[in-house]
This record gives C-alpha cells, sequence and structure tokens, in this order.
C-alpha cells in the first residue's frame, strides 16, 4: 500500500517547489530554512507579531523534521519538506489500514 501510494505520487519526492503556492507550505519552508541556518538554536520568531516564542509559530514538529532531514540529507528545505510530506501521506494509509 505505500508502495503504491509511492507510485502515484513520486513527483512529490523530487519537487523542490511546486506550480501552485496555495497552502501555507511556503510558512512552512521558511521556518525549516532557518532552523536549517541556525543549527535549532532559535527560541523567538522575530518574524511574526513583532515577535514570539518559536513554539508559538506553528505546531513546531514538521518544521523541525524538514530541517533535520535536509541537514543530515544535504539538501534545501524546500526539497525536504515535499519529501517528508510525501512519505507522510503514503504512511497514512498504510496505518489506516492496520488500526483498521
Amino acid at each position: 500500500m505505500f508502495g503504491l501510494n509511492a507510485c502515484l505520487i513520486h513527483r512529490l519526492f523530487t519537487a523542490e517547489y511546486l506550480k501552485h503556492l496555495h497552502s501555507v507550505e511556503g510558512s512552512f519552508i521558511a521556518i525549516s530554512r532557518l532552523l536549517v541556518e541556525h543549527s535549532f538554536h532559535i527560541g523567538w520568531w522575530p518574524f511574526w507579531n513583532l515577535g514570539m516564542p518559536f513554539e508559538h509559530t506553528y505546531l513546531p514538529l514538521l518544521p523541525m523534521t524538514v530541517a533535520l532531514y535536509a541537514r543530515t540529507a544535504g539538501i534545501s528545505a524546500a526539497l525536504s519538506y515535499h519529501g517528508v510530506t510525501a512519505f507522510f501521506y503514503c504512511l497514512g494509509s498504510v496505518t489506516l489500514f492496520l488500526m483498521a
């Protein structure tokens, strides 16, 4: 099931930027890029609402996972974001099947 989903969305695993940016993915990529550049030593996000703690920007697990993958694989944050979201998209149906 994971393989079938991976075959259906194989282009998302290698997409750096998509043609249609109608979602919040730009914000997630920006947060992840900043985490890659500043080595997870960020406690304050100065770019929104005159600054706020990083934990209050968005749910920080996705940007941290994307940044960790980008840093370990040596790829850009945008490519890492699409790879991570494609992986969890494929894993979603497998998880649903196992839980059912």
